[in-house]
């Protein structure tokens, strides 16, 4: 067989199916007429040669000479043209149908027979088709490519005879011609359009849209009843191992789909999850695409099998938000929490001073959007850039989505020193350190630069700290600052300013408590450091205690470095503000230099040692303090019961507290 002329049936046979209607007619002197075209068409979306060459009855015209003319048909012919708007005409010539000698098909067709020609005999070599001419380059290009190009394609052909032929008169005569045009599709595959390529809120029930390839229309020819059915697979795979760790989409594909639909109709279909041998996670990646095929179960597309491109998307997930500014000294963080569509989900935090957080402090599993660091954390250093990262992950740990990133460094800490003031003696060789800041612990360091030395506290909790170190030296002056702490005492800040304070010289009595405090109770123990003359002479001690006027309430001496506030001497007040000093005695006279005085403060409420005040604490002290007021005598036995101010009653620590500031200095008894 030929090449051209099976190319040449081909090309005959797509031109029929193109849609010669059955009632179209072409008369031939009222006597022959074409009665029927009929079709056994694939249902396919890529016409392929093999198709055609493998279906011989892929179409069949049928021609009757009528009765009416009692003529004897001796010679009939079709004409036809097969174009296109691109390749321009791509075959002419002429089909004989009827005629006489050997070289033609058909000798004769008397009136009332039907002839019939089938796809099958153009294949052969019986000379019925003669052409005068195709397309070379029309050829060459469905050859290379196995399928007819896409494009609009015309068929027209017509009968035609001569009256010589049977009768040798008249003149010939040519029926009009019958046209039918098709558009031939090549079609993509589908294309998608939802979830979007790399989309990050798809929901946890995706619905997958994507668009029909473009087939050719069969519905528009007359003649075929039925039409080309695509159908869908849709694949969903996940791009994650089990461990969460992310795996490429060209990875992802090769492994069994989580969710397969197959012979799938319609252009969209929702998610699932029944179906699917794992539910959609929030944060996960995930890839679909979508392969057509058509009612004969092949590929729509000589293009990728008919597959669709690959699209990767991820289900939406809110990833939490690190709340700035941060909280410091402890550390403390706080975030958004995740949204993951409902589902429940944990924290991890990593601190490191690298941005690859190697050797990182982690705290793994946190239900709450909050953290603190522990006291038993590695120590964070002061001026060192740290990298803080927080991860959502699922029950089983797995990660989910990006991660919440910030940095920090530890900020300096502003202190203000408040005492001993700078250039100061203190009147004691214990002296109490107190400044202001807003961390919550310090370490205080006391040196002295000329001998090389320091000393220095523990964490201090507050903002003070009684000197309990290496006793110091008499008569030294000393530098002393202030440096932000954990509770470990490991330096988180900035060293304060450096301020100097001298100790009391060697012949000064120093004191020890109380030093510029409230006491307790009404019976104070005073205590001081112990002095020893140069002559080695027994050293006696003179207390002195005046009043906030300078006015001597009590004065006692005695052998050793403490007293206790006698009951025999006259009564302290309470809430009264008193000063005291002591003086070293030798014979009854001063030696030395007099301690520096210093006051303390008499207490409210009798007690102390953190307890709570109540009314009846308030009421017995009532008592004590106006026992020196004539008015006060009818209600000696009566219970405080309530204290009214202009703004109505107070409770007892409002009291007390109006009487850390005020001084009563007259009570009225109504």
């Amino acid at each position: 067989m030929k090449i051209g002329k099976v190319l040449f049936a081909l090309l005959l046979a797509i031109s029929l199916i193109a849609g010669i209607p059955i009632t179209s007619r072409a008369e031939v002197m009222m006597t022959a007429y074409v009665t029927g075209l009929g079709f056994d068409i694939l249902p396919t979306a890529l016409f392929t040669v093999d198709d055609w060459l493998s279906n011989p009855n892929l179409w069949s015209i049928t021609i009757i000479n009528t009765p009416e003319g009692n003529k004897t048909v001796n010679r009939l012919v079709i004409d036809f043209t097969l174009s296109n708007a691109i390749w321009g005409d791509i075959a002419t010539g002429e089909l004989r149908v009827i005629g006489e000698g050997d070289q033609y098909f058909k000798q004769s067709l008397a009136p009332g027979q039907t002839y019939t020609i089938v796809n099958t005999m153009l294949t052969e070599e019986t000379n019925q088709v003669i052409t005068s001419g195709w397309s070379q380059k029309f050829v060459d290009e469905a050859m290379r490519i196995g399928y007819m190009p896409e494009g609009t394609y015309t068929f027209s052909f017509a009968v035609s005879a001569s009256k010589s032929w049977y009768d040798n008169s008249g003149d010939p005569i040519v029926a009009e011609p019958i046209l039918e045009s098709i558009e031939i599709r090549n079609p993509l595959p589908p294309e998608l359009v939802s979830p979007e390529q790399n989309s990050q809120d798809a929901p946890s029930i995706p619905r997958f849209t994507w668009q029909a390839p473009q087939v050719t229309d069969l519905s528009r020819l007359r003649s075929v009843k039925r039409n080309i059915d695509i159908y869908y697979t849709i694949k969903l795979w996940e791009m994650f191992e089990t461990n969460g760790s992310e795996l490429t989409q060209e990875n992802a594909i090769t492994r069994k789909p989580i969710w397969t639909v197959e012979k799938w109709k319609s252009t969209s279909i929702d998610f699932d999850p029944g179906q699917s041998r794992r539910e959609l996670i929030a944060g996960r990646p995930y890839c679909w695409q979508v392969q057509a095929f058509d009612g004969t179960g092949r590929f729509i597309s000589a293009s990728n099998e008919g597959k669709s491109d690959v699209w990767p998307f991820t289900i939406k997930f809110t990833p939490p938000t690190i709340n700035e500014p941060l909280l410091f000294y402890p550390l403390r963080v706080s975030w958004t929490p995740a949204q993951a569509g409902g589902a429940s989900v944990l924290y991890n935090l990593r601190i490191a001073d690298n941005a690859d957080f190697s050797n990182a402090y982690v705290a793994l599993g946190l239900t709450t959007t909050s953290f603190t660091y522990p006291s038993d954390g590695p120590a964070l250093r002061y001026g060192v850039i740290y990298y803080l990262r927080v991860r959502t992950t699922d029950e089983a740990g797995l990660p989910l989505g990006e991660p919440a990133l910030t940095t920090f460094t530890l900020p300096s800490t502003e202190i203000t020193l408040s005492s001993p003031a700078d250039g100061s003696t203190p009147p004691t060789m214990t002296p109490a350190f107190q400044w202001q800041g807003s961390n919550d612990y310090y370490i205080v360091t006391v040196a002295n630069e000329e001998a090389n030395w320091s000393d220095r506290s523990g964490a201090v909790q507050g903002t003070s700290w009684t000197y309990d170190g290496e006793e110091l030296r008499r008569g030294t002056t000393y530098t002393w600052y202030v440096t932000p702490a954990n509770e470990h005492g490991d330096p988180v800040g900035a060293n304060s300013d450096s301020w100097s304070f001298s100790t009391s010289p060697e012949d000064q009595i120093s004191l020890i408590s109380p030093i510029n405090a409230r006491v307790s109770t009404i019976f104070p123990v005073f205590t001081w450091n112990s002095y020893t003359p140069a002559t080695g002479n027994n050293v006696q001690y003179r207390i002195i205690i005046t009043d906030d006027s300078g006015n001597t309430i009590h004065s006692e001496d005695v052998s050793a470095t403490t007293y206790t506030y006698s009951t025999s001497a006259p009564g302290l007040l309470y809430a009264a503000r008193y000063n005291w000093s002591v003086a070293a005695l030798v014979g009854g006279d001063e030696i030395g230099q007099r301690s520096q005085s210093v006051w303390f403060v008499t207490p409210f409420v009798e007690g102390g040692g953190g307890q709570e005040v109540t009314i009846t604490s308030v009421s017995d002290a009532v008592k004590l303090v106006l026992r020196d007021y004539p008015g006060f005598e009818p209600f000696a036995n009566k219970i405080l019961t309530q204290i009214l101010a202009e703004t109505g009653p107070l409770t007892p620590a409002e009291l007390m507290d109006i009487i850390d500031k005020y001084k009563i200095v007259n009570v009225t008894a109504k």
